[in-house]
C-alpha cells in the first residue's frame, strides 16, 4: 500500500497539465485510449490541471482497468481502502456486472487454496494484484470434496482481461459468470 501512495505521490510532481493537453487527453481517453484514460484518472486524483475529484479519477481508473491496466486497478484498490471512494461491495451492490470472478486453480484442500493464491500472486502480481480470494468448495462425481480457487469481485471485461494475460504467460483462467 505504502508502494501505491508513494506511486501517486510521484505522479504529483511530474508534469502533466491537462489544461495543456486537456482537449486531445480527453478525447483520447473518450475515445478508449488506455493510457489516456489511466493519464487523466491521475491528473483528477491529484488536481494537476483539473480541480481533485476522486469519483472522476475512479472513473477514468475503472475504464482504464476494465482495458487490463493493473496500474489503474492498483490505484482503485487504493482509493477504496483510503475511504475516497466506494467499498467494492457498495460498488458490486450498484452495479450487478461488477460480480464476475475469475477461476485459477481446483485444489484438494482450503490450505492449498491459499498457499496456490500465494504462489499464482507472486507469478501474476500485477493480474491478481488488486483481487480478493474466493474458495469454492464442491463434490465431484466420485463424492470426494475439492475446492476452486477464484479472485474477484471484476466486471466481465475485467474478468476477461485478467485471463487473457494470465493465460498469455502460461496459467489457466476461466471467467466465473454472475
Amino acid at each position: 500500500m505504502f508502494r501505491l501512495l508513494l506511486k501517486i505521490a510521484l505522479f504529483a510532481v511530474l508534469p502533466l497539465t491537462v489544461g495543456a493537453q486537456g482537449p486531445d487527453l480527453r478525447a483520447q481517453a473518450e475515445s478508449g485510449n488506455t493510457a489516456a484514460q489511466y493519464a487523466l484518472g491521475i491528473a483528477y486524483a491529484n488536481g494537476d490541471g483539473v480541480p481533485a475529484d476522486p469519483n472522476r479519477a475512479a472513473h477514468w481508473f475503472e475504464q482504464a482497468a476494465k482495458r487490463g491496466h493493473t496500474e489503474a486497478r492498483r490505484h482503485l484498490v487504493f482509493m477504496r481502502a483510503a475511504g475516497l471512494i466506494e467499498t467494492p461491495d457498495a460498488v458490486t451492490a450498484a452495479s450487478p456486472d461488477a460480480v464476475y470472478r475469475i477461476q485459477v486453480a481446483t485444489v484438494p484442500s482450503e490450505t492449498d487454496a491459499e498457499r496456490e493464491w500465494r504462489r499464482l500472486k507472486r507469478r501474476h502480481g500485477e493480474a491478481l494484484g488488486p483481487l480478493e480470494m474466493a474458495v469454492v468448495p464442491f463434490d465431484t462425481a466420485e463424492g470426494s470434496k475439492l475446492f476452486r480457487l477464484q479472485g474477484g469481485p471484476l466486471d466481465e471485461e475485467g474478468a476477461r482481461a485478467v485471463c487473457v494475460r494470465m493465460r498469455e504467460e502460461g496459467s489457466t483462467c476461466l471467467v466465473i459468470r454472475p
